[in-house]
């Protein structure tokens, strides 16, 4: 049966994601069936963090992965923020 994960940066201002004008991926919300596809499946979507010759999306010391309980708690997963 397949999953859903959130994948997010651990920390948002050490490499790779430390040059603020670059393009980079900061979260994904994936259905999968295991963790490992879903890093996979992110690492393939990875923009400029990827460039540094690492995946971090493939790193659990770089990137979380949780799995989301579809019976847990209500809460937002993801929000999209547009700034004028």
């Amino acid at each position: 049966m397949k999953k859903i994960f959130y994948l997010k940066p651990i920390d948002n201002f050490k490499l790779p994601w430390d040059k603020m004008y670059y393009s980079y991926m900061m979260g994904f919300v994936i259905l999968a069936y295991t963790e490992e596809e879903a890093r996979i499946m992110a690492d393939k979507k990875g923009e400029c963090e990827n460039d540094y010759g690492q995946s971090p999306w493939l790193s659990s010391v770089l990137t979380s992965c949780e799995e989301i309980d579809l019976n847990s708690e209500s809460r937002i997963i993801m929000s999209d923020y547009l700034s004028a």
